[in-house]
Order: structure tokens, then C-alpha cells, then sequence
């Protein structure tokens, strides 16, 4: 298995980029999938579905792939469980932060050189 940081003819994978026409964001978006993978096994145990009607974890057959021309495995249901109260309020607490980051801006008419109150370029440029 090759690195992201591997020259692209060494690369035993091209998920985000072929020649010339490779997408110009592929390390961020690489660097961002492996953040959110951390934090989610960070942050929570994953667990099995729950039988509705026994109770009891479902098992997952792990061996069918679906009879498809390309081998994928098939959905299935996860639980996701805080991993103890500080995990579970570290998670609200970045939610909260994203949800008011991302609700618009109260001003009619921003600056320029904000954006959703935060600065986005000085003024010295």
C-alpha cells in the first residue's frame, strides 16, 4: 500500500486524481477524510444493530458481497455509542460551534472581508 504523499505513478489507487485533470483539492480532502475516520473511532464504539424484537445484537454476514459484477460489501446498520459523557459533550460542543459557524450571518449586508463574522482577508491586502 502507498502513501497520498507517494508520486501518482506510484500510487496503488487514484480516488481522487488521474493526470492532468486531478482534482487540485485531493490533499485536503484526503487529510480531511482521515480526520473525520479519527474522530469518529475517537469519539464513539460501533456497535452492532439491535434485534427489535429480541433485544440482542444482529450479526452481519461479513462473506456476502452482493452478487455484483464489482465486490462491495452490503449496507448494513451500525450503532453509533458515545464513548462516556466527556466524548459525548465534546461532540455537542464542536456540533454547536459548526451549527453557529454555518447559521447565517445577522447582518443585512457584510463586509467584504467577513464572512459569517469572521474575517476572511485583511486589510493591509
Amino acid at each position: 500500500m502507498t502513501t497520498p504523499e507517494a508520486p501518482i505513478e506510484d500510487r496503488d489507487y487514484h480516488d481522487y486524481d488521474a493526470g492532468r485533470r486531478s482534482c487540485p483539492g485531493t490533499h485536503f480532502a484526503k487529510r480531511n477524510q482521515w480526520r473525520i475516520a479519527a474522530t469518529v473511532l475517537w469519539a464513539f464504539d460501533i456497535l452492532g444493530p439491535l434485534d427489535p424484537v429480541t433485544g440482542e445484537i444482529e450479526s452481519v454476514d461479513i462473506n456476502h458481497d452482493g452478487l455484483r459484477l464489482l465486490m462491495t460489501p452490503l449496507l448494513f446498520k451500525v450503532r453509533l455509542v458515545p464513548r462516556s459523557l466527556t466524548h459525548e459533550a465534546a461532540i455537542r460542543s464542536e456540533l454547536d460551534a459548526v451549527l453557529e459557524y454555518l447559521s447565517p450571518s445577522p447582518s443585512p449586508s457584510p463586509s467584504p472581508l467577513e464572512w459569517h463574522g469572521h474575517r476572511v482577508l485583511s486589510k493591509s491586502i
